[in-house]
């Protein structure tokens, strides 16, 4: 199992590399080769789009299914001189705790998108945040960070999606105030998020000034 982790780890996060690769062998199956190999090269030609496109996908499903869960924690982030999607790559170096306690240093990048479940705007752990993950033993470097899990980290992001609902909210019954519907949404994402272990006193005074 460690060695499909490292191949299925591979081919997800250098999908480029390997679409390239299998577009090359392709030009060479179909032009200087006969029928096996044409056949072969378009094989792979269809493989190399297939695995940039769902690679992550796969790599992500196997080892929610077959990894084991740890604790993770990043400790640095930096910027690389790489841009996907003319957006800037950065490189993550994270610490992994195993069940046995010991502790593993690993690294990935924004482009690995190996948060599971894939969530909206793909974001990843903060600096200092710690979270769940999985990954295959004797292949650290391949894991994926589990946004379905307690951790600080999810914790982290529902509270930033109920701020978010309110927000949404605060604007419409701005937008309308005398709109009873937008005032009771609005009431509602407060209550909601005063529920959760995110609210505080300070924000349940203000919404309830702006509400009366």
């Amino acid at each position: 199992m460690e060695y499909l982790s490292h191949i299925i780890g591979y081919l997800s996060t250098h999908r480029f590399l390997v679409f390239a690769a299998a577009m090359i062998l392709f030009m060479l199956f179909i032009f200087r080769g006969g029928r096996k190999r044409k056949f072969l090269g378009t094989v792979l030609f269809i493989y190399g789009i297939l695995n940039l496109i769902i690679g992550p996908v796969i790599n992500a499903s196997f080892l929610n299914k077959f990894g084991e869960m740890a604790d993770g924690k990043i400790i640095g982030m930096y910027k690389t001189s790489t841009l996907y999607n003319e957006e800037p790559v950065y490189r993550y170096e994270a610490l992994v705790k195993n069940p046995d306690g010991s502790t593993l240093e690993t690294s990935f990048t924004s482009m690995d998108f190996n948060v599971y479940p894939a969530l909206s705007g793909h974001r990843l752990p903060p600096v200092g945040v710690a979270f769940k993950l999985k990954y295959i033993p004797g292949a650290e470097s391949n894991f994926i960070i589990l946004a379905n899990e307690r951790s600080e980290f999810v914790d982290q992001q529902n509270c930033i999606n109920l701020l978010n609902a309110i927000v949404q909210a605060e604007s419409k019954w701005k937008f309308d105030n005398q709109n009873g519907e937008y005032k009771a949404a609005l009431s509602e994402a407060i209550d909601e998020y005063l529920g959760s272990d995110c609210g505080n006193q300070a924000l349940e005074n203000y919404y309830q000034g702006i509400l009366e």
